[in-house]
């Protein structure tokens, strides 16, 4: 069973309505809505919304998201493996990026993704493997989250206009012990270059940046102490 959760950020129309209006009521069976009584940004609506979470597995997608074909088989490739996970990972495509008239990711995760050998099942990566993989872009929408792990690492977004993800990104992979991935491409981003999104702001709102690393920062500090301090 699929569980939604709909966090609606104080847009002009009601999500919940246009979506009842719209989808014939079948389709929206087990989804929760969330209306913001004002915009709080992108990361209160992903900290809300996993507030409200029962399901073991969660996947935090944006509206200018589009599934691909392989989106459902890789979830439930993911959902099935045999052995202990705490997320894992799935490429993606970026409207941005053309290579040969393709689409493809943007080129330093690209990169990285080439690195890791293609297999025909999910795989667990290597420690080594993880530390690379954490330097591919910041996003929540390529990763599937065991919601226990979350919760018990208290992992979040950072509440701030953008770069709210970059907290998500750096603490699950600081906390994680094991880390799936898979080289099926699961969406694509769809990016409008004259859009109003996220990440068309290009406004000083940018440098609060540095509000998420200082997140990141405290928790890797205490994870160094943690390894620092002797065990009885």
């Amino acid at each position: 069973m699929t569980e939604v959760v709909v966090v609606d950020d104080f847009s002009k129309t009601s999500i919940e309505t246009e979506i009842k209006e719209k989808a014939p009521s079948h389709a929206i069976t087990n989804v929760t809505f969330i209306r913001h009584p004002e915009n709080l940004g992108a990361g209160a609506a992903r900290n809300n919304g996993l507030a409200q979470v029962s399901y073991p597995f969660v996947l935090f997608i944006d509206s200018d998201d589009q599934i691909g074909e392989a989106f459902e088989p890789v979830l439930e490739s993911f959902m099935t493996f045999d052995g202990p996970f705490d997320f894992g990972m799935f490429r993606h495509v970026d409207t941005r990026e053309l290579f040969w008239g393709r689409k493809q990711g943007l080129p330093v995760d690209e990169m990285n993704w080439q690195k890791l050998e293609p297999m025909d099942r999910p795989t667990l990566m290597t420690k080594k493997e993880h530390r690379m993989m954490a330097q591919v872009s910041a996003y929540p929408w390529n990763k599937l989250y065991r919601t226990e792990f979350l919760r018990a690492h208290k992992i979040r977004c950072t509440e701030i206009p953008v770069h709210n993800d970059i907290e998500l990104h750096w603490s699950s992979f600081i906390c994680a012990d094991n880390v799936l991935y898979t080289h099926d491409i699961g969406l694509t981003h769809v990016v409008n270059d004259n859009g109003n999104r996220i990440t068309n702001r290009k406004n000083s709102e940018r440098l609060r940046v540095f509000e998420a690393m200082e997140n990141v920062l405290k928790r890797f500090d205490n994870l160094q102490d943690s390894a620092a301090t002797p065990q009885a």
